[in-house]
């Protein structure tokens, strides 16, 4: 497999913090083998090479990783995302991921950064699922024959949690 020469065969043009970069990849590139991770190094290489700013060449890397994680969180929840529109985020109609959970659906603001979605979509799973728990655990009480409204039995858990 052919890849992207590495650091030291790199110009001497480089400004030291893409120099400083390249090497950091060039260390890491012995850590895995494996074809696909070396094609990945190959490809921020090349992207830190053309950019001249290692910074933004991480960060759109690592953005891209968001992005994917935010997916496949969202396929293992049934949600479809969905991305709000300009004007509905200019207006501050659509601040943040916001999720519809009988609709499956989850709407992101217009522009947000898949890093910012990905920690907002994972908190509202985290929520989701605590509903769930709490909904169950509600549900097992009345059918144990405990006959309160939710407040008592929330308040009755809560201490016997403490």
């Amino acid at each position: 497999m052919e890849h992207t020469p590495t650091p030291a065969a790199a110009p001497a043009s480089h400004t030291p913090e893409v120099q400083r970069a390249l090497d950091r990849i060039d260390h890491v590139r012995k850590d895995d083998t494996s074809p696909a991770f070396q094609q990945l190094l190959d490809y921020l290489t090349r992207m830190v090479i053309a950019s001249g700013d290692p910074s933004s060449a991480f960060d759109r890397v690592l953005e891209g990783f968001a992005a994917h994680d935010a997916l496949e969180l969202a396929r293992e929840q049934g949600l479809t995302l969905a991305r709000a529109t300009k004007q509905s985020t200019e207006d501050s109609i659509v601040t943040e991921t916001v999720v519809f959970w009988a609709a499956k659906l989850a709407i992101v603001p217009h522009g947000q950064r898949a890093s910012e979605t990905l920690v907002q979509l994972r908190a509202e799973v985290a929520e989701h699922q605590e509903e769930q728990r709490l909904s169950a655990s509600f549900q097992a009480s009345v059918a144990a024959g405990h006959v309160e409204d939710v407040d008592t039995w929330f308040a009755r858990t809560s201490r016997a949690g403490r």
